[in-house]
């Protein structure tokens, strides 16, 4: 019912082991993850708590991970490798490349709202493509889609959205930032071999 179409990719690519996907990096409480690590640690899940270790990394990432009854899709908080997703013929398809899955439709139609968005914009909002029937997970979202049935449903793990109650002086906050860009920087070094 759910098929995966992955292309190759020479900068960063896919780490497979049977029918799970991983392509990417992050770092949790833990230590930093990339390769078979990263794949073992999403692997390892059970039913719930997907979401939970959505929320516990961060880094660049996208996964596909399965088990029994269901597939997880995940991408990034900020969709570093995007994934793509539609419904034909009773099966799911996901991809990495909007290329595969219009192969795999066949005549694929351009929504002209969707296209006057992008060309207005720069971007498609939310899970929208420019095609019909073909759609992109998006910032920190992840899929379910029951292996059975098809169906999808679509979970958010992580939201940009950003509130201006705050009761911290200017010094406070600066040694908060202070301490977010030391965070970011060591990160950084020790993601770079």
């Amino acid at each position: 019912m759910v098929k995966m179409i992955i292309t190759d990719h020479k900068a960063i690519e896919w780490v497979e082991d049977s029918s799970n996907f991983f392509r990417g990096w992050f770092f949790n409480e833990n230590g930093f993850y990339k390769d078979k690590e990263a794949l073992f640690f999403l692997n390892s899940i059970h039913n719930n708590n997907f979401n939970n270790k959505l929320k516990s990394i961060n880094g660049n990432f996208s996964c596909i991970v399965t088990d029994n009854d269901t597939t997880y899709v995940a991408v990034d908080r900020i969709r570093s490798f995007p994934l793509f997703y539609t419904k034909f013929n009773s099966e799911v398809y996901i991809s990495d490349s909007i290329e595969e899955l219009k192969r795999v439709i066949g005549d694929v139609k351009i929504e002209i709202g969707h296209l006057q968005e992008l060309m207005a914009t720069g971007y498609v909002t939310g899970s929208k493509t420019i095609y019909k029937n073909i759609y992109q997970v998006q910032a920190g979202e992840y899929l379910t889609i029951d292996n059975r049935t098809g169906n999808i449903e679509r979970c958010n793990y992580y939201l940009h959205t950003h509130k201006n109650s705050y009761n911290k002086s200017i010094k406070e906050l600066c040694k908060e930032l202070d301490t977010v860009l030391i965070n970011v920087f060591n990160r950084l070094i020790e993601s770079v071999e």
